[in-house]
């Protein structure tokens, strides 16, 4: 969704590495999902 995409650049650009990586892995979920 686009929350967790901004979730996911405020992380990035806050230099938090653990939570950017929990983020992507919500990212790729969501996509996964969308795709089937």
């Amino acid at each position: 969704t686009i929350e967790t995409t901004r979730n996911l650049v405020q992380a990035i650009k806050q230099r938090n590495a653990e939570q950017a990586k929990e983020w992507m892995s919500k990212h790729i979920r969501n996509i996964r999902v969308s795709l089937e």
